[in-house]
């Protein structure tokens, strides 16, 4: 994964994944990869701000 640009999002209220994400964040930086790593305050596990898409697919579009 070192060489595949991560991103990951979370909401900050989703509590079952914020702490795991961080840590997966720390590994793969770790490891030489190319991580973000954006939480959303006061968002759940759906977070509203991703929810139409644009933002996701804007990252996959900066990645080719």
């Amino acid at each position: 994964l070192t060489e595949i640009p991560v991103r990951m999002f979370a909401g900050g209220e989703d509590t079952g994944w914020v702490v795991p994400m961080e840590e997966t964040a720390a590994e793969l930086e770790e490891l030489g990869g190319d991580v973000e790593l954006e939480i959303f305050p006061g968002e759940g596990h759906i977070v509203g701000a991703l929810r139409d898409g644009v933002r996701v697919f804007d990252e996959l579009d900066s990645s080719r």
